[in-house]
Formats: C-alpha cells, structure tokens, sequence
C-alpha cells in the first residue's frame, strides 16, 4: 500500500502534474515538516486514511517529492529488475522452482498486463 494524493482541481493550473501515489517514506519527508508546523495529533497513518495530502501541500513540505518519488520507484524497479534477473539465472541453470513462480506472480499482481489492440 502507497500513501495517497489527494488529485488537483481541473481548473488549478498552478499545480504541476503529479502522481496519484507516493512512497511511505516521501509521505513521511513531507508529514515531518507537516507536524512541525501543526503538530502531531494526527498521524501519518490517519492523513492517509482521510486521503492523503494535496498536492499542493506536497509542494509546499516537500519541494523536490515528485524528484524523491521518481527516485524511489527507479530503486523499485532497479531491485525488481536485479532479481528477475537472478531468478532468470536460477531457471537456466537449475530449472523454475517455486521461489521463481512466486516472484513472477508477485510482480503480475503488481502491474496490469495492457493487452495491445489488434489492428
């Protein structure tokens, strides 16, 4: 589970776009500048429940959260890609076991497969 953005207004240009998602631990950058200015009566854990932070509350705790979050995902996707790639090692050398099937359906519940269209 990703702590929630609560989504821009249509009509609010000023605001850049902006994921709909974010890491625990850019939501927490962001919270601890958050509580220092309003205090801690709520908790992180309760802001995501009520929906999160705007983004432009993101923008104003966090100024760099969408650099801090891309980077995030990248070390995501980095360690996934490593993995997949020992595991793909595994099968070539010792054949699939059920390490290698329980990471693939991780990662196929992870991410929708996009069927390309027919045309």
């Amino acid at each position: 589970m990703r702590f929630p953005i609560i989504p821009n207004r249509e009509r609010d240009v000023t605001i850049e776009p902006h994921p709909m998602t974010v890491s625990w631990s850019v939501a927490g950058l962001a919270y601890s500048v958050y509580s220092a200015r309003h205090g801690d009566e709520q908790s992180l854990e309760r802001m995501a429940e009520r929906g999160g932070f705007h983004a432009a509350e993101m923008d104003m705790f966090l100024p760099d959260w969408r650099d801090r979050e891309a980077a995030d995902r990248l070390d995501v996707l980095m360690s996934e890609r490593d993995e997949a790639e020992r595991l793909l090692h595994q099968c070539y050398t010792h054949g699939p076991d059920a390490e290698i099937t329980d990471f693939l359906a991780d990662i196929a519940l992870k991410r929708p497969i996009h069927k390309r269209s027919s045309s």
